[in-house]
Order: structure tokens, then C-alpha cells, then sequence
């Protein structure tokens, strides 16, 4: 059979009614490659997007690791375990960890509001009445704010008064002579707000719990506000 030329018509005078070869084989051509540039792409995607997933989970499993071993604990510094577990909540879970910070919160509050409320009057200066007013209405509104939480969750087993060393600090500050008190409240104050630090990055970082995250929110916020203004005396590195 020979081959037909291009633009040639078939020997029994019927119009050669096919498409043109060439062009045929280049379309053909066409879509081989583009089939191959789509199968390519799906084999890159079908292995790309396990090892991204994979990377996140990674990267979840390493920050898990960090919240559970922050400076090589695995709970925060003076943690008291109650022993009831993991209690699941419409919050999230409730651990804890997570219950021992609300009861923290509220341990604070049970002598930093009489320690600013004896700095509002007995402070010999207004940074130091201005200090202890911010104490004093801090902790009235975390109070608040604490028992809401422990209402909600059902965390019982709530401090009634200060730990030991709170009233020793306090017992301080109520009997510091007038020459004295100021830098007496201030250091005892700003020392133990520096403690709640590590307490607080601890449990924002690791809680599941909604509730929970929101009140180490609050707590944050008004725990840097207290440092500010004891700050502000000029007393606390003196």
C-alpha cells in the first residue's frame, strides 16, 4: 500500500475525509504529554502532602514534648496533684495541672488584696499607693473570675486562706515600721509575682481546656500589670 501524501485523495476518487496525519500525531503528541505532566504532578502531590503532613505532625509531637518537659519538668514548679486525673469538660480536658493553677490564682488573691489594701494607706508615696490599688482591684477581678471557673468545672477543694509563706510575707508587710514598708511591700510583692511566671507560661502553654487557657489569659495580663507598677516605685532592685 503506498502512503498518501499530504493533501492527496484515495485512487477510487472518494474524498479522503480524515484529518491530517501529521497534525493528528502532534495533537496526539500533545495530549500524551500533557497526560504525563498530569501524572507526574499527582505522583509529586500524592507524595509531597504526606511528608508536609507528616512534617506537621512532627512539629506538633516536638511541641507537646517541650509543653511536658518545659526546663526538663514535666509539671510545674510546687505542682500539688489532687488525684482525680483527666476530667473531659465542654471546654476541653481538665487536668491536673490545670485545676492546681485555678486554686493557685486563688491562693495569690488571699494576701495580695489585704497586702495592697494596707499599701494604699500606709504607703508613703503615691507609687506605692498607686501599686497597691492595682493589687487590690487585680485580684478583686480575677477573684471573680477564679470562682466562675471552678463553679463552671467543678473544681473543688478551693484555698480558704493564704499558704504559710504567703502569711509570713504578709505578717511582713502588716508590721513593717513606716520607714521601712514601702521597700518592705514592694520586694515581697514583686518576688512573689515573679514566681507565678513560670506557673503561668506552664499552663497557658500546656492546657486543652478553653476556660482555662482564657483565665491564664487574665491572669497574665493583670500579673504584668502589678509588675509594672511595683516597678515604678524605683524600691524593688534597691
Amino acid at each position: 500500500m503506498a502512503f498518501l501524501r499530504r493533501g492527496s485523495r484515495p485512487s477510487s476518487g472518494t474524498p479522503f475525509r480524515g484529518t491530517n496525519l501529521v497534525g493528528n500525531l502532534e495533537v496526539s503528541r500533545g495530549v500524551v504529554t500533557v497526560g504525563l505532566v498530569l501524572g507526574l504532578a499527582g505522583t509529586i502531590a500524592a507524595l509531597v502532602i504526606p511528608v508536609q503532613l507528616f512534617g506537621e505532625a512532627r512539629r506538633n509531637d516536638q511541641l507537646s514534648s517541650q509543653v511536658t518537659a518545659m526546663n526538663g519538668q514535666t509539671t510545674p514548679v510546687g505542682f500539688v496533684d489532687d488525684g482525680e486525673g483527666v476530667q473531659i469538660k465542654d471546654s476541653g480536658p481538665l487536668t491536673a495541672v490545670d485545676r492546681d493553677f485555678v486554686r493557685r490564682v486563688m491562693l495569690a488573691g488571699l494576701w495580695e488584696v489585704p497586702a495592697g489594701t494596707k499599701a494604699k494607706s500606709a504607703g508613703t508615696t503615691d507609687a506605692v499607693k498607686t501599686a497597691g490599688e492595682h493589687m487590690v482591684a487585680g485580684h478583686q477581678a480575677l477573684n471573680l473570675s477564679v470562682q466562675t471557673t471552678a463553679q463552671i468545672l467543678g473544681i473543688d477543694k478551693m484555698p480558704k486562706e493564704a499558704n504559710p509563706d504567703q502569711k509570713n510575707w504578709l505578717a511582713q508587710i502588716m508590721s513593717a515600721p513606716p520607714e521601712k514598708f514601702d521597700r518592705t511591700f514592694v520586694q515581697l510583692a514583686r518576688s512573689a509575682h515573679g514566681m507565678i511566671f513560670d506557673v503561668l507560661a506552664f499552663t497557658r502553654t500546656g492546657t486543652k481546656n478553653s476556660r482555662i487557657r482564657a483565665l491564664a489569659d487574665q491572669a497574665d495580663e493583670i500579673v504584668r500589670d502589678h509588675m509594672k507598677v511595683l516597678e515604678n516605685t524605683g524600691l524593688w532592685n534597691s
